[in-house]
């Protein structure tokens, strides 16, 4: 196998052999291909960015029409969609791809560009990662060798369509990805313990694929989802809490890991967990269920008064999130979006409770950012016009100064032996560079009608896909109102069953204080005995405001969660008795 060095050293074509790596990247590196030196060159120039995608463009299309085999004839498309997708024309660059793949025999030494378009598509849908795998595509995926990159896709067709099973037939069985695929199928069949096994296994793995690193904290909550539903409690506090204190994710994540302290009677980190969700950036976002907790918790610890502050206060938050999804359920698509987009400038009047949970969605920024992208392509395609119509200005002026010195370099071979009838070698180099240059400035020309005909392409897919774009937000953010309605009304019912409980206790807690008028005194006396102590948990590592739900101290630990320091007053009737 002949290195790329050696390549551009020779005049004629070689044979195909070694795989490219990083498709479409800039490091992008052929080791062989069935094209001349020249042509080589050539990519590996536009690859590592020495010339504008349009110039690419046309190259690629230039060896198209010179094409004399079928791998060059497909590796020119493959070119020419690498350069459509640098100059940000990504909708029809993701056509040429599958075009390509569409094309590829079955043989195997077709096998790297396979592989090299897929890598190119990887990157496209990283990027987007609103676009999915269509039913083209999905055929491709068969075609691929065993080995990441089909294992990825294999990944990302389970994720998509809920075939999970059906993906881990096809993918190797020491592939990273097998365990979080083999944790869906297990948690299909209710297998919680083994479902959370293959988590574990999963991020006991030294790698991740670089694609999935965003998401990671959705993986983590599943993680301890599992290991709840399979009673491994600490395992799942464990995940919960490891959940990055940045992430649009933590919301989610303390709203499970209070609902988990709350089943088993840790009622003061219930509290404070759930009181978390009041503070800093988390106050702005949706959460009832973690004020409802927290009245749940405080009723359990007989602190009735504080148990109403937060049922009120829940009511308080969430009332006009209720009355303004009433009010507004029959509004149409655009008119959702329109409201969307006036939340982003801060000018809606929906609630910003409701207003950041359509926002924080991972759907909504992976289809909101793909249609910015598709704004933003008028301004990209006027660039890389512009780029290209600087670079033929300045080629005409590189030939120019090419040709008055070769002009200089002839006149003084022949002065210095008038008898030589041949030119120098080192003239004949220039004379060969400037037939280079020559050609490829031809071909930038000759591909100017090309280009506007692309353009208009792209821009015609471009906008049919943005239309579909707003259409899936609007649709999203219709499906977030009715899913959230429904839950505020859930936690709502829930409420007054928890009310009846305070009120009910609350007037124990009355009768027992009158039936006791000198409880108070008797405390007060025994606080000064030594070693006498109400039950309660202290950690001093920062205090948080907390006025509107009075004066009780919440304290936050050295993981992000949070304790309450509350002594139980359902501890007063025990009390009582043995004084």
């Amino acid at each position: 196998m002949k290195l790329l060095v050696s390549l551009m050293m020779l005049g004629a074509s070689v044979p195909a052999l070694a795989a490219v790596s990083s498709g479409c990247g800039e490091s992008e590196k052929w080791s062989a291909m069935t094209l001349s030196a020249t042509w080589t060159t050539r990519y590996q120039s536009f690859s590592k960015g020495q010339i504008s995608p349009i110039e690419g463009m046309a190259l690629a299309h230039e060896l198209r029409k010179e094409s004399d085999s079928r791998w060059s004839d497909l590796f020119s498309e493959y070119w020419l969609s690498n350069a459509l997708l640098k100059s940000g024309h990504f909708p029809l660059a993701e056509s040429g791809f599958e075009r390509v793949l569409a094309r590829l025999p079955q043989e195997k030494e077709f096998d790297d560009l396979r592989v090299a378009s897929f890598q190119c598509l990887g990157r496209l849908h990283h990027q987007y990662s609103s676009r999915q795998i269509s039913r083209n595509l999905y055929s491709a995926i068969q075609s691929l060798p065993a080995g990441d990159e089909k294992d990825y896709w294999l990944y990302r067709w389970a994720i998509e369509q809920n075939q999970a099973r059906a993906a881990l037939k096809q993918m190797r069985s020491e592939s990273e990805l097998a365990p979080l695929l083999k944790a869906l199928v297990f948690y299909d069949e209710q297998e919680w313990s083994k479902a959370a096994g293959q988590m574990d296994a999963y991020f006991a793995q030294t790698s991740v694929h670089p694609y999935l690193t965003s998401e990671t904290e959705h993986w983590k909550i599943f993680a301890g989802r599992m290991h709840y539903s399979a009673s491994t409690f600490s395992k799942a506090i464990a995940y919960w809490n490891s959940v990055d204190k940045r992430s649009n994710e933590l919301v989610e994540a303390l709203t499970e890991f209070s609902w988990a302290q709350l089943k088993f009677a840790k009622y003061n980190e219930a509290i404070g967990t759930a009181l978390s969700l009041q503070t800093g950036w988390l106050s702005n976002t949706y959460s009832p269920e973690g004020l409802m907790v927290m009245s749940m918790a405080f009723n359990e610890t007989c602190h009735y008064p504080e148990a109403m502050r937060s049922s009120e206060l829940l009511r308080k938050q969430y009332d006009p999130v209720l009355a303004w999804l009433k009010d507004n359920k029959k509004l149409s698509s655009s008119a959702l979006y329109q409201e969307l987009v006036k939340a982003m400038k801060k000018e809606s009047k929906a609630p910003y409770r409701l207003s950041s949970e359509w926002i924080r969605s991972p759907r909504f920024i992976a289809r909101q950012s793909e249609v910015n992208a598709l704004i933003r392509m008028d301004d990209r395609s006027k660039e890389s016009l512009a780029l290209a119509q600087k670079r033929q200005r300045e080629r005409v002026a590189e030939l120019l100064k090419l040709v008055r010195e070769i002009k200089s370099d002839v006149v003084s071979a022949q002065k210095s032996d008038k008898k030589k009838v041949d030119l120098p070698e080192w003239i004949n180099v220039k004379l060969e560079s400037l037939r280079k240059n020559i050609e490829e400035y031809d071909a930038l020309r000759a591909f100017a009608p090309v280009w506007k005909q692309a353009d208009a392409a792209n821009r015609k897919i471009a906008s049919t896909r943005r239309a579909d774009l707003i259409q899936a937000i609007s649709d999203h953010v219709a499906q977030t109102n009715a899913r959230v309605l429904s839950q505020i009304e859930d936690v709502y019912d829930n409420l007054q069953f928890v009310e009846v409980e305070i009120y009910q206790g609350a007037t124990q807690d009355m009768i027992f204080s009158n039936s006791h008028p000198d409880y108070s005194k008797k405390i007060n006396e025994l606080k000064s005995r030594e070693g006498f102590r109400l039950k309660s948990q202290e950690l001093n590592w920062g205090q948080i405001s907390t006025e509107e739900l009075g004066q009780s101290e919440i304290w936050e630990d050295e993981l992000g969660g949070f304790k309450a320091d509350l002594p139980n007053k359902c501890d007063k009737g025990k009390i009582a008795r043995s004084l």
